[in-house]
């Protein structure tokens, strides 16, 4: 049974008098790839910095790798990569140049250099200069730093800031497929949603200093979606459709739409349609996405 690598219970901080976290619990599980979105002062520079012992929380208990963060650091960095800000790289080196400091500061055989190399897919471009990388490859070697020594948490703060299109997908290949193939845990704080959305497994989302949602990206995006259906009877659509007790609607552009709709359920209200004789030329099925949820249980917290 897989293990927690990260536990927040009731976890508190406040500075002086301003309280910026309040009640914080989560936990990150073993091997996921664990989503932390929030927007820009919600909270999560503050939970990483008590994550990695640079902060005291005043309240609550923290525990890396099942066991209390005081107990764990600072002998635990050994387990833990980190990536909070900007990179530094020595950009006239090759890249195996640059990780031969770290390698060799870490006491670790030459060949840790090839491995992360491998993980991160620069590989080919091993004995090519820092300075002609791209943004997105100058990214993927600063996570190569961080694998040497094969650490079992991988933290990074906004990954993707910056990235062109194509360094945001190389990024989103690797982060989605680290726990596979480096063998770790990544926590990723984020706020840019549609890219976590399409690495993560498990998301926490932090709102004025508190967790307001945390479950797997399945659980959260739910089953149910909306059903657009592009009809000239939409009137005679509505009634058929509101007496089998489908919730109905139409757009501005005189699309039924009918929502809180499962895609197994889609089958139903097309087969009521035609039925009713109601002919249709589109139907298209869209799950809710995570932004829905971001925005729905962000809105609720504003509201309370």
């Amino acid at each position: 049974m897989n293990m927690n690598v990260i536990e927040f219970n009731q976890v508190s901080k406040s500075f002086q008098y301003h309280k910026v976290l309040s009640d914080v619990t989560f936990s990150v599980a073993q091997n996921s790839v664990f989503g932390f979105l929030g927007n820009n002062g919600a909270g999560k520079s503050t939970v990483i910095k008590l994550m990695l012992g640079m902060l005291n929380p005043s309240h609550g208990e923290i525990r890396l790798f099942n066991q209390p963060v005081k107990q764990v650091l600072p002998a635990g960095f050994v387990n833990i990569g980190c990536i909070v800000d900007t990179p530094v790289l020595y950009e006239n080196l090759t890249a195996s140049e640059f990780l031969s400091f770290s390698q060799r500061l870490k006491n670790l055989p030459r060949k840790e250099i090839e491995r992360v190399l491998e993980v991160v897919d620069l590989s080919a471009y091993k004995k090519q200069s820092i300075s002609g990388y791209s943004l997105g490859m100058k990214q993927r070697l600063a996570i190569a730093n961080t694998l040497l020594g094969s650490p079992k948490l991988l933290i990074l703060d906004e990954p993707t800031n910056g990235l062109d299109p194509q360094g945001m997908q190389d990024m989103r290949e690797l982060l989605k497929y680290l726990p596979e193939r480096a063998g770790c845990t990544v926590f990723v704080s984020s706020h840019l949603l549609s890219e976590i959305e399409r690495i993560a497994s498990h998301i926490a989302v932090i709102h004025g200093g508190e967790i307001v949602k945390q479950d797997s990206l399945d659980n959260l995006k739910g089953t149910s979606g909306e059903l657009r259906i592009s009809c000239l009877a939409l009137s005679k659509a509505n009634v058929v459709l509101s007496n089998a007790n489908f919730h109905c609607s139409s757009d501005q552009d005189g699309d039924l739409l009918v929502s809180k709709v499962t895609r197994e359920e889609c089958a139903q209200v097309h087969h009521l349609l035609s039925k009713n004789k109601v002919d249709f030329w589109q139907s298209s099925f869209c799950q809710q996405s995570l932004e829905n949820v971001f925005m729905k249980v962000s809105h609720q917290k504003a509201a309370s």
